[in-house]
């Protein structure tokens, strides 16, 4: 499953990921990045998700700790909503 792809200005040092179901808070998942060069994107896969039949809402949340400083912190949460058919 792959939330979000997110393309960088400047590098960046160490930064963890979440990936959370249902809720920011909910059923998360976590993973680290070592670092991103500047212009780069990367492109990361949550496997370990599982999804029952319904309706659902992703938030993908890259750099949540604030790690990497930038202009608008406000702004790393990308909620995605949609329907699973098979669990």
């Amino acid at each position: 499953m792959s939330p979000r792809r997110t393309t960088v200005e400047s590098p960046t040092g160490a930064f963890a990921v979440r990936l959370a179901v249902d809720g920011p808070e909910s059923n998360v998942n976590e993973t680290s990045v070592t670092g991103l060069d500047a212009g780069k994107s990367l492109k990361l896969m949550f496997d370990h998700v599982k999804l029952k039949a319904g309706g659902h809402t992703l938030y993908a949340t890259p750099d949540f700790r604030n790690a990497v400083t930038e202009p608008d912190e406000t702004n790393n949460a990308k909620p995605i909503t949609l329907r699973c058919t098979d669990s």
